[in-house]
């Protein structure tokens, strides 16, 4: 584990026509300090979605999400293998438990994937989550 600077903005707006809202974040990590001969590649995320408020608990989404991630340093890196550029469609829903609290999950399906050299790379992904705010 490298100690990384991670920095992001968030942005919500609620649509007016409509129970729904769009958002957009972007984050950078980068790491400081390399371990053991090993740094990972600075990555670059975009993600843009909707949100309609369906129901007062249920919110279904959409996001598009776009991932660039440098390759590898270090003397331990396998530079040539790492590295890669994707784009992909995230259908999800919210469920509100509380005013404050949600449960979400996400289906991330790739639309398009370039990486370095011979990589394993997921055919979908599932993210579950619980957030909350205070």
């Amino acid at each position: 584990g490298t100690t990384d600077v991670v920095l992001g903005a968030f942005w919500r707006q609620p649509l007016a026509a409509i129970p729904a809202s769009w958002f957009a974040q972007v984050q950078v990590q980068s790491p400081v300090d390399e371990r053991d001969g090993f740094a990972p590649g600075t990555s670059l995320g975009v993600d843009v979605g909707l949100r309609y408020q369906w129901t007062e608990a249920l919110a279904p989404m959409v996001q598009l999400n776009l991932l660039a991630r440098g390759r590898d340093s270090g003397a331990q890196a396998d530079a040539r293998d790492s590295g890669l550029r994707s784009v992909s469609l995230s259908p999800g829903i919210a469920w509100s438990l509380t005013r404050d609290t949600q449960l979400y999950g996400f289906l991330q399906i790739p639309i398009r994937q370039s990486v370095n050299g011979t990589q394993l790379v997921p055919a979908v992904a599932l993210t579950i989550g619980l957030s909350t705010r205070f």
